[in-house]
């Protein structure tokens, strides 16, 4: 049995905001292949795909941290400084 998906690839944290990810008949793949500024923006990441029970794969490269410990301080510095 031959498996189609659409894959969805994000460059930016940003690219995951205000798309509709559904892929109701076919299916979809997350695929991650860069680091994240936060834990909560990788989780809601994940979350893009697979929900209303829609099949899907999410797939991390290997060899990377999800959570970027340089753009997690980064990004805490700027709320401090608001």
């Amino acid at each position: 049995m031959e498996s189609h998906f659409k894959v969805l690839v994000g460059t930016q944290e940003v690219s995951f905001r205000g798309v509709d990810y559904r892929a109701p008949t076919v299916g979809i793949m997350l695929l991650l292949a860069n680091t994240f500024s936060n834990t909560r923006a990788y989780v809601q990441a994940l979350d893009r795909v697979g929900r209303y029970g829609d099949i899907c794969k999410r797939v991390e490269l290997g060899g990377l941290t999800m959570v970027d410990n340089e753009k997690k301080m980064a990004n805490l510095a700027e709320l401090l400084a608001f």
